[in-house]
């Protein structure tokens, strides 16, 4: 059986250790000075001590330079995200406002067609209102044709493919297709507009 144990002697604290040997009947017996063994201890211990010290130097290190990397890159890629939430909600923003002003220059042509309607029915006998009346609701028409394919056209903003023109036009015809747009509108909220 194995064995160890403390010797007191006058010399000096021993450490008295008893192992047998396999396939006999011997004993190793060894007796070993304490301080020989707190030295080992000891030499072990600091050893240790110095390995552990400077390994935990080492995975601090690597924390850190890790830590530090996976900061910068959550950091950048937080960035990312709210600059993508920004141009987003600036796109759902400029959508909405267009949505908004399309809808109000969709109905002034089309109440200008209405009015018109109602204008041309109400005088199926005049010859004269009639034929004005209807080159009103072309106008409008027209004019609601251009807004559809601006509409159509925002596709080519969009993608830059968008080509803009210069043409001459002439002033009192446009502003007198505008006021016929606009006067039916004006007439049924009780309004009136001079040009």
């Amino acid at each position: 059986a194995d064995y160890t144990n403390k010797l007191v002697l006058k010399n000096g604290r021993r450490r008295l250790y008893c192992k047998s040997l396999p396939y006999s009947e011997w004993y190793l017996i060894l007796s070993m000075p304490y301080s020989m063994l707190d030295e080992s201890v000891e030499a072990f211990g600091d050893e240790w001590t110095r390995t552990a010290l400077f390994n935990g130097i080492i995975i601090t290190i690597v924390l850190l330079i890790v830590f530090s990397i996976y900061y910068y890159m959550m950091r950048e890629q937080m960035k990312s995200v709210n600059e993508a939430r920004h141009v987003a909600e600036r796109a759902n923003k400029a959508k909405s406002e267009f949505l908004s002003n399309m809808s109000h220059d969709i109905r002034t042509p089309m109440n200008g067609i209405l009015g018109m309607t109602d204008i041309a029915i109400a005088n199926i006998g005049n010859d004269k209102k009639v034929k004005e009346c209807l080159s009103k609701i072309s106008v409008s028409g027209k004019h609601l044709l251009g807004l559809v394919n601006d509409v159509l056209d925002m596709s080519k903003i969009e993608s830059g493919k968008m080509v803009l023109t210069m043409e001459q036009i002439a002033l009192p015809e446009l502003m007198e297709s505008v006021m016929s747009i606009v006067v039916p509108s004006a007439r049924a909220k009780n309004q009136r507009i001079d040009l």
